[in-house]
């Protein structure tokens, strides 16, 4: 791309995006579950719908969730979901820690410039009072 005769450079967000360096090249046919502590304890169901800006239901996309337990960040569970417009529930297991009450989302879809990172929280009037984030937006 030139400009007054300079060159400018394309960043690799503004020409492909983090959908084609990640999701491209993982192969998801392969177990991608990772239970790094073999204890499951329960199990919910995330009903997902994504949508573009004119409210169509994106074709392809992924989507990473994990959990991390709190007071030491340790690593309990890692998924890459592989979404389809067909099925929108997908199953995700939890591990036994009652002081995990967090699961991480990442979204990687055809043409967002940058992935979406977003929080659920779980049941835990505990862990509520506690969360310093999650004290500021219900006060």
């Amino acid at each position: 791309m030139t400009k007054n005769n300079k060159i400018y450079f394309k960043t690799p967000s503004q020409t492909v995006g983090p959908f084609f360096g990640n999701y491209l090249n993982f192969n998801l046919s392969k177990k991608t579950y990772t239970n790094f502590n073999e204890k499951i304890n329960s199990q919910i169901i995330l009903n997902i719908n994504l949508k573009d800006k004119k409210k169509q239901l994106v074709k392809d996309a992924f989507i990473e969730c994990w959990q991390v337990l709190q007071n030491n960040s340790k690593l309990l569970y890692f998924n890459r979901i592989n979404y389809s417009e067909k099925k929108k529930s997908y199953l995700i297991s939890l591990n036994e820690y009652k002081s995990d009450t967090i699961i991480y989302i990442t979204i990687f879809a055809r043409g967002l410039l940058n992935h979406l990172n977003t929080i659920i929280y779980l049941e835990d009037k505990n862990f509520y009072k506690k969360d310093p984030f999650y004290k500021k937006i219900t006060h």
